[in-house]
């Protein structure tokens, strides 16, 4: 299953670069609970495409292919793709990944979009679930205005049901970590 939430998040970016209006070939979470330890610091990277940098949890694959990002928590339980879109195209891209996704996820259900701000940049979320080989799966799409003229970031998250809770603080680290340059 680990395989499949990686490919299945590399898969639905890739239809954001294939001819849909891409830049390139190719909800602002709380903090943790007092009682928590926080989130390991990780390596920062610099998104130039979208003028922002993300940190990315200590420990995490990071794999970066032009304008996309994708990190993966290290046993590839939980991956986030991050790309870039020109704004001009976003209905486009977004209709092709749901496609991608129903495809690929049965039973997929999405929730009611939510405004958030990330740092000062304003955006949109959605969550959304349902089965892959019968395994219970969330996913999250997030759409955020860039310091980017005209480009706004997608980020794509998703996870097994069963494994997400183990991850929530990282993700919502790594969420929080998205800053303009």
């Amino acid at each position: 299953m680990r395989k499949v939430v990686a490919s299945i998040v590399f898969g639905a970016v890739l239809v954001t670069m294939m001819g849909c209006g891409s830049s390139s070939p190719g909800a602002q979470a709380p903090s943790p609970a007092g009682g928590e330890r926080p989130v390991a610091k990780g390596e920062r990277i610099e998104h130039k495409a979208a003028r922002v940098a993300i940190t990315v949890p200590a420990g995490w694959k990071k794999k970066q292919d032009g304008d996309v990002l994708t990190v993966m928590d290290p046993n590839e339980d939980v991956a986030a793709a991050f790309s870039v879109v020109d704004e001009s195209a976003l209905g486009e891209v977004t209709n092709s990944i749901g496609q991608n996704l129903g495809a690929r996820i049965q039973n997929l259900h999405f929730g009611k979009q939510d405004e958030i701000e990330i740092n000062g940049m304003k955006g949109v979320a959605i969550d959304g679930d349902g089965q892959m080989d019968g395994v219970n799966v969330d996913l999250m799409v997030v759409v955020i205005d860039t310091p980017a003229p005209g480009k706004a970031m997608m980020i794509l998250a998703l996870a097994e049901d069963a494994k997400l809770e183990r991850h929530r603080r990282e993700l919502k680290a790594l969420f929080q970590s998205i800053t303009p340059l």
